[in-house]
């Protein structure tokens, strides 16, 4: 085998490459054309997504690294066992 046949994470928590993008980013991408792909834009569909992922990276890039947890925990599409629910602000008897 040569090196160019496997790729080796920096960190062990790393998230998958596919093709450029780590997956994350390429689930958005895939969403955004099946989406013009239904309502028969494509070509327009094709730039949004680019435009889209291209700034989601940009603000992936400035925030730390589980802010995306965290908007989701906000919008209460994640749930963390022993944690409330976003929100309940008061605790008590």
């Amino acid at each position: 085998m040569n090196k160019e046949d496997y790729r080796i994470p920096k960190y062990l928590d790393s998230q998958p490459v596919i093709l450029f993008w780590e997956l994350d980013e390429f689930i958005l991408f895939i969403i955004i054309i099946f989406v013009s792909m239904f309502i028969r834009h494509q070509f327009i569909g094709i730039v949004i997504a680019f435009t889209v992922v291209q700034t989601f990276k940009k603000i992936k890039k400035k925030k730390h690294k589980g802010f995306l947890f965290h908007i989701g925990y906000k919008l209460g599409l994640v749930q963390i066992k022993n944690i409330p629910p976003y929100h309940i602000k008061e605790f008590g008897d």
